[in-house]
């Protein structure tokens, strides 16, 4: 069987939109753990700054040395951090991120060897800076993140439209591919015509009785005659006169654009004068309000019990 290569389409467009969304909140998680990482490092400056006044300020020695291991943690931490984010991009200082943390790094160990008070104060002034270069970057990069994350909503939103609106298409022409009424006159399309002309064939053959077409034509059916509108309009008319001058038991279709067929069983072509005249009265006299008035051609066609199926719609075309 011939496989529909649509289908798969369609159906990887779908995947390819439902893994937008998990890629989408991922972006969104990545960012939250970024943001919550800089504020990490913004408290651990500013809490080293404070520490360094207190390293110096207090006079007992067990205090003393946890502060240093708290204020050495806390730089330690605060060094990979500054590492991974030693982009000029968002820099707002006059030099780079990394030296002024080894500027303040430098002046901590010489402060740990002579806890001078003026040093101490010279260093707690450093981390504030640093803690303000930093805040500034993480207001930039936040800036940043949140045009990009709005741009990637945007295009997730519109690519799901645009899906949604394909996918949509594609249902509708499948739906007219596999149906078998016509859209535009409610009667059976081509399809279904043909998938009765066969039976219908195999039984007068098996039968003995006989079959005919009629084939009518819009003769002036071209944009020249009418617009889009006005040929809706005209086939809409033509399929409601088929269908009422018809009898149950004949299989009326629009053949293509501008022809329509009536298989009619068990009928010889002479019989099937009294529809050929009908119609023909039917069209004259109907007010299509039309300019210039449709032309018509109709006409009948009897099965021959040697010929095919293609033949014998061949002919009755002609």
């Amino acid at each position: 069987m011939k496989q529909d290569l649509s289908t798969y389409r369609i159906t990887l467009l779908l995947y390819l939109g439902v893994l937008l969304l998990p890629f989408s909140f991922y972006y969104t998680y990545s960012s939250m753990q970024n943001l919550a990482s800089d504020t990490t490092a913004i408290k651990q400056v500013s809490q080293t700054g404070g520490d360094m006044l207190a390293f110096v300020a207090t006079s007992d020695q067990q205090t003393k040395k946890q502060i240093q291991l708290k204020i050495d943690k806390n730089l330690k931490e605060l060094g990979l951090w500054i590492t991974s984010n030693n982009k000029k991009e968002f820099y707002v200082g006059g030099r780079t991120l990394q030296k002024d943390f080894n500027r303040l790094k430098q002046q901590w160990n010489t402060l740990k060897k002579n806890p001078d008070k003026p040093l101490a104060l010279k260093e707690w002034k450093a981390a504030n800076s640093l803690s303000f270069t930093i805040d500034k970057m993480l207001l930039l990069k936040q800036d940043k993140m949140s045009n990009i994350f709005y741009i990637n909503i945007i295009g997730a939103m519109v690519f799901l439209l645009l899906l949604i609106y394909f996918t949509r298409m594609y249902i509708q022409q499948q739906i007219k591919k596999h149906a078998i009424y016509d859209y535009d006159t409610h009667l059976f399309n081509q399809k279904y015509f043909l998938a009765r002309l066969h039976t219908a064939v195999e039984r007068a053959k098996r039968e003995n009785t006989p079959l005919s077409i009629l084939f009518l034509s819009i003769n002036n059916f071209s944009n020249d005659d009418y617009n889009e509108k006005q040929q809706k309009h005209l086939l809409q008319k033509v399929g409601h006169i088929l269908a009422t001058a018809t009898r149950d038991s004949d299989t009326v279709c629009r053949y293509d654009d501008n022809h329509f067929a009536v298989l009619m069983s068990q009928t010889k072509k002479e019989q099937g004068s009294p529809l050929k005249k009908r119609l023909k009265s039917g069209l004259e006299s109907y007010d299509f309000e039309l300019n210039p008035k449709p032309v018509f051609h109709c006409d009948i066609t009897q099965f021959e019990m040697n010929e095919s199926e293609e033949s014998f719609v061949k002919r009755s075309r002609n």
